[in-house]
C-alpha cells in the first residue's frame, strides 16, 4: 500500500511538472504567432499608409521580458522550491501517519504558503 502511495505521489508530481512545461511551450508558441501577426500588421500599415512601424517594438519587448521570466520560473527558479515543499509535505504526512500531528495544527507547508500571500 505504501509503495502504491509513493508511486501515485511521484506520478502526480511528474504530471504537474509536465503541465507546467506544456504551459510554457504554449506561451512561447502564442508569443511567436502573435508577434508575427503584430509585425505583419505593422509592415502593412507602413507600406499602405506610411505609418510608423516602431510601435510594434514595445509589445514585443514587454512580452519577451514576461516570457523570459516565465522560462526562468519554470526551468530555473522553481526546481528547489518544488523539492522543498515536497519534502515538507512528505514529513507532514509521515507525522500524520504516526499520529504525532495535532489535527488543529497547521502543517509547515501551509504556514509557508500563508506567509507568502
Amino acid at each position: 500500500m505504501n509503495n502504491n502511495t509513493e508511486e501515485y505521489q511521484r506520478d502526480a508530481q511528474l504530471r504537474e511538472k509536465a503541465r507546467v512545461i506544456v504551459n510554457f511551450k504554449m506561451h512561447r508558441s502564442v508569443f511567436l504567432l502573435a508577434n508575427l501577426l503584430i509585425w505583419l500588421v505593422s509592415a502593412l500599415l507602413f507600406f499602405a499608409f506610411e505609418l510608423l512601424w516602431e510601435w510594434a517594438i514595445f509589445p514585443t519587448a514587454i512580452w519577451l521580458i514576461i516570457l523570459i521570466f516565465h522560462y526562468l520560473w519554470v526551468f530555473r527558479w522553481n526546481k528547489d522550491r518544488v523539492e522543498k515543499v515536497y519534502q515538507e509535505l512528505k514529513k507532514d504526512k509521515e507525522k500524520k501517519d504516526a499520529g504525532d500531528l495535532n489535527p488543529l495544527e497547521v502543517p509547515e507547508s501551509k504556514k509557508e504558503n500563508q506567509n507568502t500571500l
